[in-house]
């Protein structure tokens, strides 16, 4: 039997298997080969299910939003002109829903949180992974291998021992190498940084392709490009504080503080001054009360928000 190809390659197939079958009946030879591709693998079956799915929850998101559209514009005296601009309306609309529901990332993500919903995932191999509000992981296990892609957001590591099978982060610009230890990977402001609770890791910057080994307490950060910054050490109960829902900042950019903040917090934040952003602050954030801190943290440092409920939310 021939090998089986990776995860990335059976999602891909799958996704594309999902699409021509939801746009009409194949012919008999794509019928013929899709059954052999269906039954070769286990995981060619559940990867189709699971494309499957999302792409009608969002098919069915789309027709809602669509047939309302076209009943609204339709409704007018001008029927042809109107069609039209439905028409574009509607593909508008669900190309703002396809992005604004995950799809792109939930075809390729193994498990991800919203806003305000933290979780804790079992890999494959035992791993404890606790993923932070808006964030999402790729898993991709061999037996030679142990790959985690970070995605988006944060997630602390509980790592399961395994000498013959190192453990790897792809997150950013790097990658995070560990043989069994804790830790805590955090996309945020254009920049990964990484923190060490247990035992030790190498960090390799794709700048420097070489690592940095980092001990209990220990944080560097990098860049897109894989340049690291100095290793600087932070207080025990400090590496992970989102997991005891606190947000410690010290000498931060605003901007990328309010991004962590709104992984417990839904909708879209625009800093509309860039100098705002730019400010450097120090403090804490508390996270079980996202709103009412937030309402805390603006009288605190002298900044004006305005909330659109759930939707958007204006720093000035």
């Amino acid at each position: 039997m021939a090998n089986k190809p990776d995860k990335r390659v059976i999602r891909e197939a799958a996704a594309d298997w999902a699409l021509r079958r939801s746009e009409g009946e194949l012919s008999p030879d794509e019928g013929r080969a899709f059954e052999a591709w269906f039954t070769a693998w286990p995981e060619h079956a559940a990867a189709y299910e699971r494309a499957a799915g999302i792409l009608g929850e969002s098919r069915a998101i789309l027709r809602e939003d669509a047939d309302f559209a076209m009943r609204s514009l339709n409704s007018g005296k001008d029927g042809p002109v109107l069609s039209k601009v439905a028409a574009v309306s509607v593909l508008l609309l669900g190309l703002c829903l396809w992005f604004a529901f995950d799809m792109p990332l939930r075809m390729t993500a193994d498990a991800l949180t919203a806003s305000n919903e933290t979780t804790v995932v079992t890999l494959g191999d035992g791993t404890l992974a606790h993923l932070n509000g808006n964030s999402a992981l790729d898993e991709d296990f061999t037996p030679g291998t142990r790959l985690v892609r970070l995605l988006r957001g944060e997630i602390y590591f509980e790592v399961s021992k395994d000498p013959a099978r190192p453990f790897v982060v792809e997150a950013g610009g790097g990658e995070v190498r560990a043989l069994g230890t804790a830790f805590n990977v955090n996309l945020v402001g254009g920049m990964a940084e990484v923190t060490v609770a247990e035992s030790r890791v190498s960090v390799v910057g794709e700048a420097r392709g070489e690592g940095v080994v980092l001990h209990p307490g220990d944080r560097i950060a990098y860049d897109r490009e894989g340049r690291l910054s100095d290793i600087i050490h932070v207080p025990a109960d400090l590496e992970a504080p989102w997991l005891t829902n606190r947000l410690v900042f010290e000498e931060r950019p605003l901007a990328s503080v309010m991004e962590e903040i709104f992984r417990r917090l839904p909708g879209r934040l625009v800093i509309a001054n860039p100098a705002t952003g730019r400010r450097l602050i120090s403090g804490t954030f508390d996270l079980g009360d996202p709103e009412l801190a937030l309402r805390a943290f603006g009288r605190a440092f002298g900044i004006k928000i305005v909330r659109a409920g759930p939707v958007l939310t204006i720093i000035y």
